[in-house]
């Protein structure tokens, strides 16, 4: 059977028995493509290699064309930004083979499966595999979307013309369209992997440097005066109010100075700490490094310079910085936690709104909102 065949009856069986799969299938052009080595897709074509196909038994071609849906369905065609895109690549396949696997497909042998990264998006592994990538021996880098190191297949970036945002449109539309056929197979249950994938796609994105002054500005009580005018307006000839504090904007930046901190996030989150500082967002930032305690903590004011050089490197507890909170900053409007989120001894919540801006994970927390910190979006 040729390989066109081979991947017509494929997807057709992928419809019948797991229609939500089968239906994203259906709605992507199947072509030959010399410079993909296993399967591939950019959210508008199912490319393929001949001889991998060929290679493949009937139920493990069916799991890559699965593979190959749920990088559509999880808008990796339009998410990876300025990424690596082999590393992206690979961070996309580890966010997707662990579900595609618990929902029973076969895949070919030796796909990318670890179950550390069962539940996390793909910028969340990808932070981890960069920082680990640094961390070890140069290796050869991934195929930037010819096929992934598990020749399992890639995910290449949506088409040009067509654009990230109306590619998200377009994809979006094709997706709960096809869990409403898989609804309506399944009289009205949707596969639990196939429900992760439009959960994945409700989820938000959000820049969490826009999230950090959000945060910010929502902490200061501001008005405007004629005594400070505004001097962004000054070279068009326009005197306009500028804005004053009517109380003060204190955050307090809690830095998690553990051993498994990422430095490169660390650095992006001061250099953005600084910027806050300077503009007048808040009047008042206050740093403090903890890891199992509290190591240092530093107060600075509009014209200052933040010291960013961490200390620590040990265990991490999240309760001794906010007990230091509770009992040295009562006046704080906000709490900025910069962590990787890896522990549970969170202590007791500070009566001031919480940020926990996470270095590689997004997970539950007992209190506070939680914003990926990705220096890559």
């Amino acid at each position: 059977m040729s390989p066109p065949d081979s991947i017509s009856k494929a997807r057709a069986i992928l419809l019948r028995a797991q229609p939500f799969w089968g239906a994203l299938a259906l709605s992507l052009d199947v072509r030959e493509r010399a410079d993909v080595d296993t399967m591939a897709t950019d959210g508008v074509s199912l490319f393929y290699d001949a001889a991998f196909v060929a290679s493949l038994s009937q139920s493990e071609l069916i799991g890559v064309i699965a593979h190959e849906v749920e990088h559509v369905a999880r808008l990796h065609v339009t998410r990876r930004g300025r990424r690596d895109p082999g590393l992206w690549n690979e961070a996309c396949d580890l966010a997707i083979n662990p579900s595609l696997i618990a929902a029973g497909f076969a895949l070919p042998k030796g796909c990318l499966n670890q179950k550390r990264f069962a539940g996390m998006a793909a910028e969340a592994i990808y932070i981890v595999l960069e920082r680990e990538r640094a961390a070890a021996p140069p290796r050869p880098k991934p195929g930037e979307g010819k096929g992934d190191p598990g020749r399992c297949g890639g995910v290449l970036d949506a088409p040009a013309p067509t654009g990230a945002d109306n590619a998200e449109s377009d994809i979006q539309a094709r997706v709960r369209q096809a869990a409403a056929i898989a609804r309506r197979a399944g009289a009205g249950v949707l596969p639990a992997s196939a429900a992760e994938s439009i959960a994945a796609l409700d989820t938000p994105r959000v820049s969490w440097r826009d999230e950090l002054r959000r945060f910010a500005d929502a902490g200061a009580r501001r008005d405007t005066s004629w005594t400070r005018p505004a001097r962004r307006w000054n070279a068009d000839g326009f005197i306009l109010p500028g804005s004053v504090s009517v109380s003060a904007a204190h955050i307090v930046a809690i830095v998690d100075t553990s051993a498994s901190m990422d430095s490169i996030a660390l650095a992006a989150v001061g250099a953005e700490l600084q910027s806050i500082l300077n503009e007048g967002a808040a009047d008042v930032v206050t740093i403090v490094q903890c890891d199992r305690r509290v190591q240092s903590v530093a107060t600075y004011s509009p014209g200052d310079v933040l010291d960013v050089s961490f200390r620590g490197r040990g265990g991490t507890e999240f309760a001794p910085a906010f007990q230091w909170v509770a009992d040295n900053a009562p006046d704080a409007s906000g709490v900025v936690y910069l962590t990787d989120l890896d522990c549970d001894s969170f202590g007791a919540a500070p009566p001031c709104p919480v940020l926990w801006a996470a270095t590689e994970r997004v997970r539950s927390v007992p209190f506070g909102d939680v914003v990926l910190v990705d220096v890559h979006a």
